[in-house]
């Protein structure tokens, strides 16, 4: 089981999530990203976080989303 943080996290709010997701999904590697299908479901109604070291990045309504926001991210820290 996969664990990391959620960065939107808010204490006193349920609507920003738990402090920490976790998932049982197999995850993708890609652009120096793991790629998880948290929730499962046609484009639209699932979710796949974009994780970087421990932490949630990003979240995409589906898997070309969260391929170009890895790349996009890897592409930033690259030129930083």
């Amino acid at each position: 089981m996969a664990k990391y943080r959620n960065p939107w996290h808010k204490p006193h709010n349920d609507a920003y999530g738990p402090a920490f997701y976790q998932t049982d999904a197999k995850p993708i590697a890609h652009a120096g990203h793991l790629l998880y299908q948290r929730i499962p479901g046609p484009v639209g109604r699932c979710c796949w976080d974009v994780v970087k070291d421990g932490v949630c990045i990003a979240q995409r309504a589906g898997r070309d989303g969260a391929m170009r926001a890895a790349e996009t991210m890897a592409a930033r820290a690259e030129a930083a």
